[in-house]
């Protein structure tokens, strides 16, 4: 069952921002009151993305807190993943006293190219601090995706901070797991034929196969050395270094591919893709068979 209320630290956070007097206080009333005031009212006919939010277990927000948190509602472009996605409209209200709440976010439509990728995302903030937010960004406007939105918020928040780009956040992430597999259970295999020899390890927490490394010489002294890291099973970032060069290419948690980088700054194209992954996937089922 989830929490029903804030965290003591965020609580405590909030009660902060209340203490204090004088100027101080005067000048962040107006602001609160600003927020509560919040912008006006999107016309039923405006271009926009609908929906709701809402949280589990939850069908409204302390009273004490409304004065202090806000919703905020984003329309990020998502189509180079490279860099920070733009935002293309952002909304801040105050937050809804009643769960689910219905929103619209209004957009420019000149904004939207029909070939890219768009993203709705919802957050209930104190200032720059996430309290509830979308653990996954919904797909909207393109490719197949239309203008409605439902999200259910969680404790925290699953998405990055905005000034991150998604292949950065990626190779930041690979990093992170790469660094913890010292505390994972290790187990090994080779593989030799006529032309190439090939040796592996690969790591394991209570989910399975989680990092896997590997090398592979062939007969005419040829070495490519490759790192995979996966994701509920499935090959999520995968590091290949070969002359020196390291290749990184890696997906998102809608199979989406935001990175395809190699330290020349040169991309590899679908065939070479589509074999680092049957590489992984082949691994992962090889390593997964001797885990007992």
């Amino acid at each position: 069952m989830r929490i029903r209320l804030l965290s003591v630290l965020v609580l405590s956070l909030l009660l902060a921002a209340c203490g204090g007097n004088g100027d101080s206080d005067r000048a962040n009333a107006r602001q609160n009151t600003a927020q509560r005031q919040g912008p006006p009212p999107v016309p039923a006919d405006a271009v926009a993305v609908r929906g709701a939010v809402s949280i589990e277990g939850m069908s409204a927000l302390p009273p004490k807190l409304l004065s202090q948190i806000s919703l905020r509602l984003r329309l990020l472009d998502m189509s180079d993943p490279s860099i920070v996605p733009p935002v293309i409209a952002e909304r801040i209200e105050p937050a809804p006293p009643r769960l689910p709440y219905t929103f619209a976010l209004p957009f420019e439509q000149a904004q939207i190219n029909e070939e890219g990728r768009y993203v709705f995302e919802a957050a209930l903030v104190a200032g720059t601090d996430v309290l509830y937010g979308t653990p996954e960004a919904v797909a909207v406007l393109t490719q197949g995706a239309g203008t409605q939105a439902n999200v259910v918020l969680d404790r925290g928040g699953g998405l990055p901070a905005p000034d991150i780009a998604p292949a950065d956040l990626l190779k930041i992430d690979f990093e992170k797991v790469e660094r913890s597999i010292g505390g994972m259970r290790k187990i090994s295999g080779q593989a030799i034929d006529e032309t190439t020899t090939r040796a592996w390890d690969a790591f394991l927490d209570s989910n399975g196969v989680r990092f896997a490394r590997q090398v592979v010489e062939n007969d005419k002294g040829g070495r490519m050395t490759y790192r995979f890291a996966y994701r509920n099973g499935e090959p999520w970032v995968i590091a290949r270094e070969r002359g020196g060069a390291v290749l990184m290419v890696g997906w998102g948690k809608d199979g989406s591919l935001l990175l395809n980088r190699d330290s020349n700054d040169r991309q590899a194209n679908d065939e070479q893709i589509e074999e680092l992954r049957s590489m992984a996937a082949d691994l992962y089922r090889e390593a997964s068979s001797q885990q007992n």
